[in-house]
Formats: C-alpha cells, structure tokens, sequence
C-alpha cells in the first residue's frame, strides 16, 4: 500500500529540486532508464547532502523516496520481502577467500591447540546466517549460500578435529523467529535456541546450579539496518517497521557449585560477538539456564570473533589456569574476511 504512495513522493521531490536545481549536476551520461532503476541514486544522495538547503529534511525525503520507489536503501543494506533487511557483508566474497578461509582456519585450530595444552575443553558454536535461516524473505541470492560457505567451514574444522556446534541445524528447525527483521542479529528466542541445542549435545558442559529466565516486557525495537534507511525522523511510517524484541529476566535461584570457604569459582568462559556481548539477545544467559552454570563473559562488540578470543588468552584467569571450559561463538560470515594484522 505505501508503495502507491510513490507519486506523492516524486511529486515532493520535484519541488525541494525547484528551489536548489542550480546546486544539483547530475551527470548527463545518466539516461532515463538509469534514472528509473536507481543507477543515479548515490550521486544524487551525495548531491543532497553538500548543497540542497534543509538538509535533515531532505535527506530523510529521500531515504523514504528510495526505500518507497526502489525497495533499496544505503549501501550496506540488502532488502528483503516483507521489509526484511540483510547486512551487505553476508553478501560481500571476497577475491582472496579461499586464502582467508583458510588463514581464519589456521588461526582457530591454533587457539583450540593453546587450550588443549592447559587441558581447557572447548567448543566452537558456527553461527548460520540470517539469508541463509530466512531465506524465503531473500530476493537476492548470495554466493555465501550458493558456495556452501557454512557446511564447507564445518568439514574443515571437523577436519582439524575441532569440535563444532552447528547451530544451524537448530536455528533451520526453530518454531520461534530466529533473526530480528531490522536487525544483523539473531532475537532472544534464537539465542535461547541455540543455548538449549549446546546444552543437550555436550553433556559435559553441564553444571548443578539452577537459573530462571522470565519474560519482563516487550518494546519496539529499531534494529541497526534501519541506519541504512535514515527515514527519521520526519518520514518513519514511510520506511521498515521496527521490530518487537522481548526482555527477558534472568536469575539465579540455586547455587550448588560453592568452595569450601563459600567462594564461588567460575571455570566456564564464553568468548565471540556482539552475538554473545549484548545483553539484548540475552544469550549468555540463556546459556547459564540451559547448562545450569554460571560463566564468565568475554565476547565483545565490534571486533569480530578473533580479536576477542586473543584478548582471553592474554587474561589472568587463563594465564592462571582458573578457566577449564570455553564456548567460542563464531557467526561464519566473518570468516571470509581476511585475519587483522593485530592477530596475524
């Protein structure tokens, strides 16, 4: 229905044009079909935002125009059907990636090496991705998924003899939504999912501590792909909705794992993204329901799988060899990229 509305939005356009039309020189090398299938598009976007007055206004005009007209916004967003958006870099291969696969390989077996020599169990979770576990919103296939990319990363690990959890195996056959629509992340109930599926395939992993999750509350949510769509705040209807993300309560109710002077020892250490880091996916907290166990939190947002994982092995607890289990979790679009000179 919004779509019709596009004329209105053309219409709209024409006259912020009329009063900045000496600012804008669109290249006449674009003919009108290009115009029409949104070649022009970044020029003018870039145009609009150095030279046309009203510039918050206009931009988000246009961003709403764009999404209305095109079903398109900024690069770095891919849209879906249903307004379901997907992040560019579960698109994005690489001319060299068969060498990083390879290299992020190399490097994960030689952690998993470095653990093995302090007796310290791991396992690695492989996060699917989203236009792979919704793939009936995708209209733009991705070479990610074409290639294997996921089934091909576990043989190579399992090939190292790498214990891996393939979390896509749960996610495919979840009843609840897996992937926020506006967001590069997974819900809670994803998590939570994922949480469960380690818990009944590693047994050792489980403690005696009992936890309790309830839901507290649910809000919208704007997830971070609407960047890539910046329609507010003057145009917001005219873009994706936002999505509806559950709170969850999490608390310890038992606990069995005591020391002899009544000092709690947390031996459990989960490392990896933004994934396992923000508290809004809860999804180290579903873990400590799921194993009934307590642990230790180092994932971090915004550094990719890797660099964290270096950080905990240059940690006390890991130096003093207070950490006898890890979970790395590893969402397997990363590891197309090539490894940072930090790591290397």
């Amino acid at each position: 229905m919004l779509r019709l509305n596009a004329g209105l939005f053309i219409a709209l356009l024409v006259i912020a044009f009329a009063g900045s039309v000496n600012h804008l020189q669109v290249e006449q090398s674009f003919a009108g079909d290009a115009i029409i299938k949104g070649k022009a598009a970044a020029v003018i976007e870039s145009q609009y935002q150095e030279e046309l007055p009203l510039k918050d206004w206009l931009v988000s005009a246009w961003a709403a125009f764009r999404f209305q007209v095109f079903n398109e916004g900024r690069e770095g967003v891919v849209t879906g059907r249903e307004n379901w958006l997907f992040t560019k870099e579960e698109y994005d291969w690489p001319l060299d990636v068969e060498r990083n696969i390879a290299g992020n390989i190399d490097y994960i077996a030689t952690v998993e090496q470095q653990l093995k020599a302090k007796n310290i169990e791991m396992i690695l979770v492989l996060l699917p991705e989203k236009v792979s576990i919704q793939s009936s919103f995708v209209t733009k296939p991705s070479e990610h998924v074409s290639a294997g990319l996921y089934e091909q990363v576990v043989s190579r690990l399992q090939a190292r003899g790498i214990r891996v959890v393939q979390a896509s195996e749960a996610m495919a056959s979840g009843q609840a939504q897996m992937f926020l629509k506006t967001d590069t992340h997974w819900t809670p109930e994803g998590a939570k999912t994922v949480a469960d599926f380690i818990a009944n395939e590693n047994s050792s992993f489980a403690g005696s501590d009992e936890f309790k999750a309830e839901l507290e509350s649910s809000e919208l949510y704007r997830g971070d792909l609407l960047n890539y769509i910046p329609v507010e705040p003057y145009f917001t209807t005219m873009g994706p909705a936002p999505d509806r993300l559950n709170r969850y309560v999490v608390e310890q109710i038992n606990q069995a794992d005591v020391g002899l002077f009544g000092d709690v020892s947390i031996d459990l250490a989960l490392v990896g993204t933004s994934y396992s880091a923000n508290p809004n996916w809860h999804f180290a907290d579903f873990l400590k329901v799921a194993l009934h166990r307590d642990l230790a939190n180092y994932a971090e947002e915004g550094l990719g799988p890797l660099r964290p994982m270096t950080a905990f092995l240059s940690s006390d607890p890991f130096i003093n060899g207070e950490i006898t289990q890890v979970i790395w979790e590893i969402p397997v679009r990363f590891l197309v990229q090539p490894l940072t000179d930090e790591i290397e």
